[in-house]
């Protein structure tokens, strides 16, 4: 039987994300401690502000029942997710080797893509990146609906010529023939994540089609079956896969067959802790995935509950240290968690 180990932390935003679902200050999330003898190996279940992927309320429950620490699998996925990714930090600590390198990976600087949301005017957005790239970010994914789209993201491009820049459109856009696809080309962004609702796997294909801008699929992939349905419509040239709402296995599986089909991973991050962006990381080195969000949280977190490897010239790199090579800083969660409990 494992002893599993859970802190719910409430961490702040150095700004408020702004999304199409609304404007949140904080973020909650549990960390997961999973340990057989004395090792323990750690995970997160960072539940997305708006409760889009499930709650941190329903998370918690379903990781304090004790049949999880017997080897039940919790639901909902970031739950089961969050004890996955432990058990497998805690498996490369057993064996003394880093997670990359568990996973089949080999320690490579990852350009460190970071996130940003909407914002009120283009000023705004603009303002956003410069600080960051004072910092030393290069890479950046901008959220965008109608409305808040081209004005900004050609002010983004004007100020920063040399920035890699994508986009997330989270389902807000209905018709591929729209013209703002040309502008956002003539823009030179990256790629446009998940333009067109979940289900509309039509209008994703009839983009890619165009190919006026590179097309990637994130909302709808819930499960490995998603994924296979998304490269059968041939509807993306990127999948982005978010390993802490799908978990490990779903993930690398997903992987090697986008990899037979030709089509590139992007590793999709939730705002997550060094704890689970580690996780991230390690996976952010494997073969086939061309795109990263592992930038350092603490360029969207007040303050976090570990270190993160240092950005230099825009990549991370994951530790050579075994498992994902941190634990939680005590005192740092102390002075952020709002209840913890021991299973087992």
């Amino acid at each position: 039987m494992d002893r599993i180990t859970l802190h719910e932390v409430v961490l702040r935003f150095k700004e408020p994300l702004v999304t199409g679902e609304g404007s949140f200050a904080e973020r909650r999330s549990i960390l997961v401690g999973v340990t057989k003898g004395e090792i323990t190996g750690w995970g997160e279940a960072p539940a997305f502000p708006s409760g889009r992927w499930g709650t941190a309320e329903a998370a918690w429950d379903a990781l304090a029942d004790p049949a999880v620490a017997r080897g039940a699998t919790p639901v909902p996925p970031i739950a089961s997710a969050a004890v996955e990714a432990a058990r497998a930090d805690l498996e490369s600590r057993r064996l003394g080797t880093p997670l990359h390198r568990h996973l089949g990976g080999f320690a490579r600087p990852v350009v460190a893509r970071h996130t940003l949301g909407l914002f009120d005017d283009p000023g705004q957005l603009v303002a956003g990146i410069g600080r960051l790239a004072e910092a030393g970010i290069t890479s950046f994914k901008v959220k965008v609906r109608p409305g808040w789209d081209l004005d900004y993201v050609t002010a983004a491009r004007s100020a920063f010529p040399g920035i890699d820049l994508s986009l997330d459109a989270n389902g807000s856009y209905h018709d591929p023939l729209d013209p703002v696809f040309d502008g956002f080309a003539a823009a030179a962004v990256d790629l446009i994540e998940q333009p067109f609702r979940p289900d509309d796997l039509a209008a994703h294909a009839a983009l890619r089609a165009r190919r006026s801008v590179p097309v990637c699929v994130d909302e709808t992939i819930r499960s490995v079956a998603d994924a296979r349905r998304v490269l059968a419509a041939q509807a993306a040239d990127v999948l982005s896969l978010k390993a802490n709402r799908l978990g490990l296995s779903a993930t690398l599986q997903i992987l090697a067959i986008a990899a037979e089909e030709g089509v590139g991973v992007k590793v999709g991050g939730t705002f997550d802790t060094a704890i689970g962006r580690r996780h991230l990381l390690a996976i952010a080195v494997l073969d086939g995935v061309v795109d990263a969000e592992v930038a350092p949280p603490l360029g969207y977190l007040e303050t976090d509950v570990a270190s993160y490897p240092p950005l230099i010239a825009g990549s991370v790199t994951p530790d050579r240290l075994p498992g994902i090579g941190v634990d939680p800083d005590p005192e740092s969660v102390d002075a952020l968690q709002v209840r913890r409990v021991t299973i087992g």
